[in-house]
């Protein structure tokens, strides 16, 4: 993140739900690390200091994380009338597994 007049102090960072594990903060660039990749979507990050929520400039793009699924297993012989567990790989799954859901379109 680069502006000006940036805070450099008790700065944190956190973009949906991944909040950064190490900061380095100077007045006109902020760079951090997260601590888990983000959820899929499309985020504005969050940068707060000890007096709160720092406002992001209207013309700042949000960040966009795909959803990518890779692989679901098993994928054959499933039971018609439900029941099977199925296993989904990929990036861009949220850890909160409430927030996640699986529709099948027929």
């Amino acid at each position: 993140m680069q502006g000006t007049s940036l805070p450099t102090l008790n700065v944190s960072v956190a973009v949906a739900n991944s909040k950064c594990i190490t900061v380095t903060a100077t007045a006109t660039q902020i760079t951090c690390t997260l601590d888990i990749a983000p959820a899929a979507g499309s985020w504005n990050v969050k940068v707060t200091d000890v007096n709160g929520l720092i406002p992001i400039a209207s013309g700042v793009a949000k960040i966009s994380v795909a959803l990518t699924v890779s692989s679901v297993s098993p994928n054959n012989n499933l039971n018609q009338l439900g029941g099977d567990e199925l296993v989904f790989t990929g990036t861009g799954f949220d850890t909160i597994k409430d927030n996640t859901q699986v529709v099948f379109s027929d």
